[in-house]
């Protein structure tokens, strides 16, 4: 059993935390603003603090699920962030997405204080944070990942380790740039079909069957509600900044990446709401 500190408490980082909270570990949840957040996941057996330095100092084992690398970059560094609190032989380990480059830095960074870093980024959604289903792509020395394994087991399944610091994030990358591509396309081909006058509803129990079908159109509930988010930080924010750093990955290993390249000059709010009647489209 880990003692475990955990700082984001977002739409998928607050199901996350809160089934920690319901397993054999201590969790210890850093919020100070989200009122809501923090009272979920005390009912749900976390101790709750004001600073990630806070939750950092008990802990053996460190989870920051945060949105971008200026969010991670805040609440790691400075007086109250998470490495003034740790201590020698703990584990960060990331879990949002970000750059290998970033991690890597970050490993650099952590080791002169004698913390390992472990890069595990997920995939599925809140759905799959509530079961425990999320897959989580993970980098970081072996033994790093060995301490932080039992932490991340309760958290997903499957839980893929992919070699040394910044891997997960690699995988996780090659993986929104697919989904952005294949968002792009399914949004952009609803909505050819309801403007010819197609029973959307109808095409999509079609497509699901189909050599088409794919995790988007199965989930196609979730994805729409995207239409409903269009606010600075939301889910096209976040689509955004996967299409970024699938580009900036791509550059760096010298590869030609047209399809996802393309998707950088779309709008991805139009891309996101297909036209047509909402009623039929849904």
């Amino acid at each position: 059993m880990a003692t475990v500190g955990w700082i984001g408490l977002g739409g998928i980082g607050l199901p996350m935390a809160c089934r920690l909270a319901g397993s054999t570990h201590d969790l210890i949840a850093c919020s100070h603003r989200n009122v809501a957040a923090r009272d979920a996941v005390a009912a749900a057996g976390a101790q709750v603090v004001r600073s990630p330095r806070e939750a950092a100092e008990p802990a053996d084992i460190v989870v920051s699920v945060v949105r971008d690398e200026p969010q991670t970059d805040r609440v790691l560094r400075g007086p109250d962030g998470i490495l003034a609190g740790l201590s020698a032989g703990s584990v960060l380990v990331v879990m949002s997405t970000l750059s290998a480059t970033y991690c890597r830095r970050l490993a650099r960074d952590a080791a002169d204080r004698g913390v390992e870093v472990v890069d595990a980024p997920v995939s599925g959604g809140a759905p799959a944070a509530e079961r425990g289903t999320l897959t989580i792509t993970v980098g970081g020395a072996a033994p790093a990942v060995a301490q932080v394994g039992p932490v991340l087991d309760v958290l997903g399944d499957p839980v893929v380790h992919l070699g040394g610091i910044g891997s997960g994030q690699l995988a996780k990358i090659v993986n929104n740039a697919i989904k952005a591509a294949i968002l792009a396309a399914t949004t952009e081909q609803l909505d050819v079909a309801a403007r010819a006058g197609l029973d959307v509803e109808a095409l999509l129990r079609v497509l699901r069957t189909t050599s088409a079908s794919s995790h988007v159109l199965q989930n196609w509930d979730y994805y729409y509600a995207f239409k409903k988010a269009h606010h600075p930080g939301g889910p096209l924010d976040i689509l955004r900044k996967d299409i970024a750093l699938a580009l900036d990955l791509a550059a760096g290993v010298g590869a030609a990446t047209p399809i996802v390249a393309a998707l950088k000059g779309v709008d991805l709010g139009q891309l996101i709401s297909p036209q047509g009647n909402e009623e039929e489209t849904k």
